[in-house]
């Protein structure tokens, strides 16, 4: 396998300003190549003997006054056409409205939300029967683009890490309750000084086949860093966030677009195969404790090559976020893995974020490796990391099946794969099979994603 030049592919992370200090990867400005912008999350792909499959839809609007218009990415990744039906809820008494669709084989089908039906908090569920499909969404806000996994499963709890509510930035919780009962969920936050959770947003009700939007930088204003709670009293929803930076100069001129989904549990170990290649700026992770004992991580990061850094370790206090910084550690124009590790009996949830000259990104960490994965599209490059003790064989497929590429990733260490030397189109599907449990993430032009069938 080819690696990609460590320099050249990369997120520019210069002059990211000091507030949004948190690091990498999903969300970026709109190239001019029409490459579409990779996913984040982990969902999960349903398999040829399936009859049928559900996935929800949370951020992203469908009238000309929302502020991320939204289209559904349908990906078929078997040998055989699949069928689709795209359902958007408007919430209220106003009926839903639903299209049938056909996915040719391994293929992505865009969908726009408008096209279906136009409103201003659409709920969307996608219904795929059979076949090996994944289903994700992008959202647009100008020149803005970003890119995340549709959630294959409601919870009762989700959580994030990396949301911020400095001046000029608009960060946005958006809940989707696609059942036929009301969900009622109570809403906290933790921060960098400390916890809040507004009376408001105690016992708030998500309707039944409805999806309400929370503006985040109203209830915990001026915060540079915003971990954000969801547990469900009654009911079950899907969580996404949002983060839109304006331009100004409170935020340091930056401005894009990213979107996060949720992790719908902690955790004591978290993974990001691609931390970047460092400027020795902006990069980091955000670590949130939402309980009330205190907590302590170390982050171990794995160079590419033969190297590893000496653990960090980072005292996490109850019921706050706290950013660690890869700054001034990672040596210029490396990639890097990063692991972030809970050592007390307090799980946490690590989320990264990177604010670029061109763009701005956020993804919650893995925390299941798999032995195959797959994504909409190849992207620059794969990043990929074994947390096994035994070397792992791996083969890079087109969603028909034919092989691309192969190779083994050492026990406890990373790869870098440059797909663009891989023979596959850079809007086409791609699969990894692995021998064993590997992390796997897709880095594009200004992204880094993940996605995996399991």
């Amino acid at each position: 396998m080819k690696r990609p030049a460590p320099t050249a592919g990369a997120v520019a992370l210069g002059g990211v300003f000091a507030v949004l200090l948190i690091a990498v990867v999903l969300g970026n400005r709109a190239e001019p190549s029409g490459e579409l912008p990779a996913l984040a999350g982990e969902p999960q792909v349903t398999t040829d003997d399936a009859r049928s499959s559900a996935w929800y839809c949370a951020e992203g609007t469908s009238d000309p006054e929302g502020r991320a218009a939204e289209t559904v990415l349908i990906t078929n990744l078997g040998s055989g056409d699949v069928g689709a039906a795209v359902t958007v809820f408007p919430g209220g008494e106003a009926e839903p409205t639903t299209l049938e669709v056909t996915v040719d084989a391994a293929t992505t089908l865009p969908v726009p939300v408008e096209e279906v039906l136009a409103t201003p908090e659409p709920g969307v569920l996608v219904e795929t029967f059979g076949g090996d499909v994944l289903v994700e969404h992008q959202v647009r806000s100008g020149d803005d683009i970003a890119v995340g996994p549709c959630a294959s499963e409601a919870a009762t709890e989700w959580y994030f890490a990396g949301g911020t509510t400095s001046r000029g930035a608009e960060l946005y919780l958006v809940l989707f309750n696609p059942f036929g009962e009301d969900a009622s969920v109570d809403v906290s936050f933790v921060t960098d000084t400390g916890f809040t959770e507004p009376e408001r947003l105690q016992g708030l009700t998500v309707p039944r086949r409805s999806r309400v939007s929370v503006p985040v930088h109203e209830e915990v204003r001026r915060r540079s860093l915003v971990g954000t709670a969801v547990s469900a009293r009654s009911g079950r929803v899907v969580a996404e966030q949002s983060l839109l930076l304006d331009g100004s100069p409170d935020v340091g001129g930056r401005e894009g677009l990213a979107v996060s989904l949720g992790a719908s549990a902690m955790a004591a170990e978290w993974h990001f195969p691609w931390a970047g290649v460092p400027g020795n700026e902006g990069q980091g992770v955000a670590v949130a404790n939402f309980g009330t004992g205190s907590a302590e991580v170390t982050v171990e990061v794995t160079l590419e090559g033969d190297a590893t850094l000496a653990e960090q370790t980072v005292p996490v206090p109850p019921r706050t976020v706290v950013v660690v910084e890869l700054a001034g550690r990672v040596p210029d124009g490396v990639e890097a893995s990063l692991t972030v590790r809970a050592t007390r009996d307090v799980d946490v949830v690590a989320e990264q974020l990177a604010v670029g000259a061109r763009g701005i990104a956020t993804m919650v960490g893995s925390t299941q490796p798999a032995q195959r994965w797959a994504f909409a599209t190849r992207g620059r490059a794969l990043a990929l990391f074994n947390p096994g003790s035994e070397n792992v064989g791996v083969v890079l497929r087109g969603a028909d099946g034919s092989e691309l590429d192969r190779g083994e990733v050492a026990a406890g260490r990373r790869l870098g794969v440059d797909a663009g030397e891989l023979d596959l189109p850079a809007n086409a599907p791609i699969v990894i099979d692995a021998d064993a449990p590997v992390f796997v993430v897709r880095v594009g032009t200004l992204t880094v994603s993940s996605g995996v069938i399991g």
